[in-house]
């Protein structure tokens, strides 16, 4: 616990002051499987693997998932929420500033 206590103050300056979280809720997702999330800079790119800033896989519960983006500059960027193997796909632009931002998608079936 004390070695915790020590790397808080390292931690908080590994991150940048201006970073913010970005919180997505992803909801009407039908079965238990797991949800994939994109976050992309908003900057049009030739090829998406150059657009990708981050990836994560959202547990579903309750016909919800959810998931966060960490450390993120503000700036403009794109959330695509999909399950492999379907066509539902849910997408939107969001502005991320200097708070933590909430973004709430619903999957399309």
């Amino acid at each position: 616990m004390r070695r915790l206590a020590l790397m808080l103050p390292l931690l908080a300056l590994a991150m940048p002051a201006h970073a913010a979280q970005l919180d997505v809720t992803i909801a009407g997702i039908d079965g238990s499987a797991p949800i994939r999330v994109l976050l992309l800079d908003n900057r049009p790119k030739e090829d998406m693997q150059d657009h990708v800033r981050s990836a994560q896989t959202a547990t579903v519960a309750g016909h919800v998932a959810h998931t966060r983006f960490l450390g993120l500059p503000p700036g403009e960027y794109q959330v695509m929420a999909y399950r492999t193997g379907s066509d539902a796909v849910a997408e939107s632009h969001v502005r991320v500033g200097h708070e933590n931002t909430k973004l709430e998608l619903t999957l399309g079936q």
